[in-house]
C-alpha cells in the first residue's frame, strides 16, 4: 500500500519500499534444516521464544490439528520449517516432497 505522505520515487526509510508500491529486494532465503526443528521446538516448549534462521523475526507455531503436526513460519518473512509431529518415541520431521502428483493420477502416468 502506498504511503501518502511519501513523494512520488522516495523510499520509505522504514521498509525500504518506494512510492511506486514496490516490494524490497530480498536475498536468498537460508532456511531451516531439519536438525534445527528439534532444538527450536524444545526451546519454544519451555517458553523462550524461538527466531527466524533467515532474518531473525519472531516465529509462530502453524498447527494441523487434523493430522496433529505442526510447523513454525516466520512472522517478516514467511520461511518455513518442515512440518513435525510427536510420537511415543520422539519428534518425528515429515520428508518434504518435491512435488504433488495431480488429482486422479497413478504411477503409470
Amino acid at each position: 500500500m502506498r504511503n501518502p505522505c511519501m513523494k512520488e520515487g522516495e523510499a520509505d526509510e522504514e521498509t525500504g519500499m518506494s512510492s511506486r508500491d514496490t516490494l524490497p529486494v530480498r536475498g536468498s532465503r537460508k532456511g531451516f534444516e531439519e536438525s534445527d526443528v528439534g532444538a527450536l521446538w524444545e526451546r519454544y516448549r519451555s517458553g523462550e521464544s524461538v527466531a527466524c534462521p533467515n532474518d531473525g523475526g519472531n516465529l509462530a507455531l502453524s498447527i494441523d490439528g487434523a493430522a496433529q503436526i505442526y510447523r513454525f513460519v516466520c512472522n517478516r518473512c514467511g520461511t518455513a520449517s518442515p512440518w513435525f509431529g510427536m510420537t511415543r518415541i520422539g519428534l518425528v520431521v515429515q520428508q518434504r516432497m518435491a512435488t504433488m502428483p495431480p488429482p486422479g493420477a497413478t504411477e503409470d502416468d
